[in-house]
């Protein structure tokens, strides 16, 4: 096997690893700056894989010594991936929203600027690794760059998601993947200058990445300090999330992906909870009391009024963190009376038997699916299924100031209703925080004679003189204020008119509490969510100009670009609808993005593997991807995660197989045949990225997948044509 052979296949692996590695920690770094949501996942997207379409679009053009042209691409790949690395980094020092999200028109913005070069040399690449092959006479070369190139992005998705995640920082894996690749380059560049440089920067890079940790905590100390009150105290890359704590004043803020979760202390923060519970009449003397949600007083109060208290938390790291802080503001913080479950809150109740007399519930607010999922009726089901007969649920969701826009409005309602679904008896607060109880037996819930009854069973409560020594100036009167009869009587007509429920199948209250916080933040991207015919037109428009493009390539170029156009949309439309779907059953999906990235590669890799066989089963494949979307649909009622991995890897088979099989069927000017399929499939994914947070997910929800069989038949009318 010769020199250029070898390179040409070690080059096409490493491309894929590569790819795949900078792409996860482009999403993880990215989400953590941005808001977090599907929006910004959907805009991540759009834009990889638009530098990726256009860099293939363009490399048809170029006609250059195929082997040099590799050798610079893959060197420049992970210096575009370092340089984004530090440009996202000082983003917030240049760039600043103090206290609030950026906008989405900024997101895109910042977004384009760190991905569009390192995804234009991944697009580049892939047809000039193709001319190679077919240069040096692979039988089917498409078939082998996509297969070897797809293997490569199924273990660096692997070898992301069970080492790099937990022993290297952003930087320092950027550089480690440019030395390999300059040791790669080594192969083919034979001139004696070009080496010497090649084995000067290796030397350079390596001794920044020794160091790159101290420059990691330089830049992002300077970096929150620009946009967050305070001073950073720490941060902690942990498998679920990026966590920083502050310090401002006797004030210590947690922020979680940029989110801010909680302030400590939180004594007023989470008074009006101590009511709520109190107010339902629950002994806390012996009781069971789940909470979920980043509070210290609460487990203060309740564990020395002698309950016994269960917390859960998904992130051992942030636990650990928080209680050093607890004992620095609560000295004799009850640590041992607090039993720790590191699991997801709605896991954990899936899994487990035992029943609570309450269940008090602080979620973050609803920016993305991940928190939405403690908002729905289905997670309410699973809190009043663990309470005992006289049990109660509590839980607290954003209010309104004074008036409530029609998002906001139907955001608040989707929740309540869902609420009252599953809770008949119950109560709602009203103002800037809703405090909603909910009883699991029937109980007298008008709201004057509830509160003069607490008022009344308080002062004769054994535990009254216990809670007033905890809690200073503890009153039941207080509980009033969050019952103002003007606030009350304006809440509940606001929510007369609306009929939403927030489901995990069609999360539609979530959409309105984005459109409401778009608009917060002044974007323009709102209107986009409330009228999805904006982003319809739009996406009519990127189909137009799509096959106006291919069509100036003659025809056989246009029906290979809407096949792959099409297959494109789908693959891409499935894989966020599943990120969601898996979301909603198990939570962080920051921790396992990259293995779920790796399993839709490795089933690229296996549906390139079956483009080898003489028949093409063109209608087989059609029948398997089917089948793989309705898998997906059913992983989301029957939540078995083998169902969701065997989905998304059908489903990547599937539709990456069509790329392989339209280029074995094509060895004339093959470079631009290339071109042509690897655009169209990036165009479709795109345009699938686009489609789905902004059109399919807000109208039609989980049963999008439904859309995408109907939108999967079309390849069968053109079957005919190739």
């Amino acid at each position: 096997m010769n020199r250029n052979r070898i390179f040409l296949y070690i080059s096409t692996f490493f491309i894929g690893i590569s790819a795949s590695i900078a792409q996860a920690i482009m999403i993880r770094e990215l989400l953590t700056l941005f808001r977090g949501n599907e929006l910004s996942i959907g805009i991540i997207m759009v834009l990889w894989f638009a530098g990726i379409s256009v860099g293939a679009a363009i490399s048809k053009k170029i006609k250059s010594h195929p082997f040099n042209t590799i050798a610079y691409s893959i060197m420049l790949h992970p210096i575009f991936a370092s340089v984004s690395l530090v440009l996202l980094y000082c983003t917030p020092m240049i760039y600043q929203s103090y206290g609030s999200f950026y906008s989405l028109e900024a997101e895109l913005f910042i977004a384009l600027v760190c991905l569009f070069p390192q995804c234009f040399v991944v697009g580049y690449i892939f047809p000039v690794l193709v001319n190679a092959g077919s240069s040096l006479k692979l039988e089917n070369p498409g078939t082998v760059i996509f297969l070897l190139e797809s293997l490569g992005a199924f273990i660096g998705g692997i070898v992301f998601t069970f080492f790099i995640i937990q022993k290297l920082n952003p930087i320092s894996t950027a550089l480690i993947l440019f030395i390999a690749a300059c040791i790669t380059a080594f192969i083919i560049l034979q001139q004696r200058l070009k080496r010497v440089a090649i084995v000067t920067v290796i030397v350079i890079a390596a001794f920044v990445t020794v160091h790159s940790t101290t420059v990691e905590k330089k830049l992002i100390a300077l970096s929150f300090a620009s946009n967050h009150p305070g001073t950073l105290q720490e941060y902690r890359r942990t498998p679920y999330q990026m966590m920083f704590v502050a310090k401002l004043g006797d004030t210590i803020a947690l922020y979680g992906n940029n989110n801010l979760y909680a302030q400590f202390p939180d004594d007023y923060q989470v008074r009006p909870i101590i009511h709520a519970l109190l107010s339902s009449g629950l002994p806390l003397k012996n009781s069971n009391i789940l909470i979920s949600g980043d509070t210290a007083f609460l487990h203060y109060v309740f564990a020395y009024a002698g309950a016994f208290i269960d917390h859960v938390t998904v992130d051992p790291v942030l636990w650990n963190i928080l209680q050093q802080h607890f004992i620095s503001i609560y000295p004799d913080f009850p640590t041992e009376k607090i039993h720790v479950y590191y699991d997801d809150t709605r896991s954990y109740l899936k899994s487990t038997q035992k029943k609570y007399n309450a269940i008090i519930i602080i979620p973050s607010p609803p920016d993305s699916i991940l928190h939405n999922r403690l908002y729905t009726i289905e997670f309410f089901n699973d809190c009043k299924l663990h309470l005992v007969n006289d049990g109660v649920c509590i839980i607290q969701i954003e209010g309104f100031a004074n008036i409530m826009n029609p998002s906001l409005r139907g955001y608040v309602a989707s929740v309540i209703n869902s609420f009252r679904e599953i809770f008949p008896s119950s109560l709602f607060s009203a103002g800037d925080t809703i405090y909603c109880i909910g009883f699991k037996s029937k109980r007298d819930t008008d709201v004057s004679n509830y509160l003069v009854q607490y008022t009344k069973n308080f002062s004769k409560s054994s535990i009254s003189a216990t809670i007033q020594n905890l809690v200073p100036g503890f009153n039941p009167e207080e509980f009033k204020m969050f019952f103002q009869q003007s606030h009350h009587d304006y809440l509940y007509k606001q929510l007369q008119s609306e009929q939403l429920i927030n489901s995990d199948l069609l999360p539609r209250g979530y959409f309105e509490y984005l459109a409401n916080s778009l608009k917060q933040s002044n974007s323009l991207a709102e209107h986009f969510i409330i009228n999805p015919l904006l982003m319809i037109l739009l996406l009519l428009f990127i189909v137009f100009i799509n096959v106006w493009y291919f069509r100036l390539r003659g025809n056989q170029h246009l029906i290979y670009g809407c096949i792959v156009f099409i297959t494109g949309f789908v693959s891409m439309a499935a894989m966020l609808i599943g990120f969601i779907a898996y979301q909603n059953v198990y939570g962080v999906l920051y921790y396992n993005i990259a293995l779920c990235n790796a399993l839709f590669m490795l089933g690229l890799a296996i549906g390139s593997a079956t483009t080898f066989l003489q028949k093409d089963f063109f209608i087989t494949r059609i029948v398997l991807l089917i089948v793989g979307l309705l898998m997906l649909f059913g992983f989301t009622i029957y939540t078995n995660a083998i169902i969701f991995y065997i989905s998304i890897t059908i489903i990547a088979a599937t539709t990456g197989s069509f790329i392989p099989l339209l280029l074995n069927k094509h060895a004339d000017n093959i470079q631009a045949v290339a071109s042509t399929i690897d655009a169209g499939d990036h165009v479709g994914a795109l345009c699938g990225a686009l489609a789905t947070p902004f059109v399919l997910l807000p109208i039609f929800g989980m049963y999008s997948l439904g859309i995408l069989i109907i939108i999967v038949i079309f390849i069968l009318l053109l079957k005919k044509f190739i």
